[in-house]
């Protein structure tokens, strides 16, 4: 791309080379005419706080031709990586204030660095810990793990009696928006937010729990309705061993991944 915008004699960020998915020996040339980068895309719709449903894709930018892109949530989990201050807690917060809005959904917000990002919301979240020492409502690494065993207990629970409705209310064996949408049911969509998870896996011997019982989350949950978020700033890995190989497995289950300015 560099030496195709250096002989068009435009910046690189303006020039987009994609294959054609029909032949391996077609290419399709875009080139910007400007740069898409020194483009404000504008005020988020979310920011007009009308109410959203989880079960449509989340609105999360444009593209460089102006074109909305979207995030589908729905049986997916999503990570988000960057090194510190390029915009990973912005991207995660943007898909988290989605699932806020949407009055059907239940959050669980876990912020390992214990900044004001989150704090706000404390005020909609199912349960919440920020930071990793101590602090009024308790220890943040017990009220993860507490919380985690409560979703797995849930997530088995779902599926018990999922796998007992009739096939015209449960077509699937799995969660519906009827069913999450009914308070009959209590099968809401859940969303866990982790940030900076890679501190929860790197906090000595509980950390082997965390990670286990995330590694189930990531495989089992997103079926019974468990959307997870989490985001890092190190995808490439924590610890060794045990914890390094847990690690490797719940990132490698999150289905979308979304990377900004890393360190490789």
């Amino acid at each position: 791309s560099s030496d195709l915008a250096s002989g068009l004699d435009v910046t690189t960020s303006q020039v987009f080379l994609h294959r054609d998915p029909t032949s391996h020996r077609r290419h399709v040339l875009w080139v910007a005419d400007r740069d898409p980068l020194a483009v404000p895309v504008g005020r988020t719709p979310l920011l007009a706080c009308k109410a959203t449903d989880i079960w449509e894709p989340v609105p999360f930018g444009l593209d460089e031709r102006g074109q909305l892109v979207t995030v589908p949530l729905m049986w997916n989990s999503v990570l988000v990586s960057a090194l510190p201050r390029a915009g990973k807690s912005f991207s995660a917060r943007a898909l988290m204030l989605y699932a806020a809005l949407d009055p059907y959904a239940k959050l669980d917000v876990f912020d390992a660095k214990g900044s004001p990002d989150w704090r706000k919301f404390s005020l909609v979240a199912h349960s919440c810990a920020y930071g990793l020492t101590p602090s009024r409502t308790g220890l943040p690494l017990e009220i993860l793990l507490s919380t985690l065993y409560e979703i797995k207990d849930d997530v088995q629970d779902r599926y018990h009696r999922l796998s007992e409705m009739p096939t015209d209310v449960c077509p699937e064996g799995k969660l519906t928006r009827e069913i999450a949408r009914n308070p009959r049911y209590n099968m809401p969509v859940r969303v866990l937010l982790l940030e900076e998870f890679q501190e929860y896996l790197d906090a000595g011997e509980v950390s082997k729990e965390i990670a286990s019982l995330l590694v189930f989350l990531s495989k089992v949950a997103p079926g019974a309705g468990v959307i997870l978020i989490g985001s890092t700033q190190k995808p490439s890995g924590v610890g060794t061993g045990h914890i390094a190989q847990q690690f490797t497995s719940f990132r490698d289950q999150m289905q979308i991944r979304f990377g900004l300015r890393t360190s490789s």
